[in-house]
């Protein structure tokens, strides 16, 4: 199924949320020129994504959801030359 909006950014890690709603989490990509580093939420159900910006690189985090539903996300990326993840 293709979805009828485009993707604001490009997806590292995703979590389905206990609400029905996904938690979306963007990095560099591996492309060390990037610098728009956001996170949104994206809800089916009403078809919109709402984007946040991000004050560092999370490419090549780790994410899990917490007992509670909570997610927990670790690590990111902190230069290229050398790299430092």
């Amino acid at each position: 199924m293709t979805l009828p909006i485009l993707m604001p950014l490009n997806p590292v890690h995703l979590a389905v949320m206990s609400n029905g709603t996904v938690l979306i989490v963007a990095g560099s990509g591996n492309l060390p020129t990037e610098t728009n580093f956001q996170a949104a939420v994206f809800d089916p159900r009403a078809g919109s994504i709402t984007t946040q910006p991000l004050g560092w690189d999370m490419f090549c985090n780790g994410m899990v959801i917490l007992p509670d539903g909570r997610p927990l996300i670790n690590g990111g990326n902190l230069q290229y030359d050398p790299f430092r993840g």
